[in-house]
């Protein structure tokens, strides 16, 4: 079976943390990126990722929760083997069915 396309994605594990009267409170998110479709027209744009990513975190944090991303600690590029659906022979309608509809 040949493949003519892959589908790709990251996904990213992070820590932050947020200082709490005098201690320090870590929380774990987990973010993952729109799916692109890799094939002999459309290229892996990984500014794209990036900004997925990154736009995830903002509004992860845009709530006024005051959180600092520590680290990430795990990263993951998920590559799939993608074969699109797509038409590759004509078959005649059977003379019997146009009739069978026309009666």
């Amino acid at each position: 079976m040949r493949y003519r396309s892959i589908l790709v994605h990251v996904r990213a594990d992070v820590i932050f943390t947020h200082e709490i009267e005098d201690a320090q409170q870590r929380v774990p998110a987990y973010f993952v990126s729109h799916v692109q479709d890799i094939d002999s027209v459309n290229d892996l744009d990984r500014n794209a990722l990036v900004a997925d990513l990154a736009a995830q975190v903002d509004n992860w944090n845009s709530r006024g929760s005051g959180f600092v991303m520590e680290r990430i600690t795990n990263f993951f590029i998920v590559l799939t083997k993608f074969r699109p659906l797509c038409g590759s022979t004509y078959v005649p309608t059977p003379e019997w069915l146009p009739i069978k509809w026309r009666s």
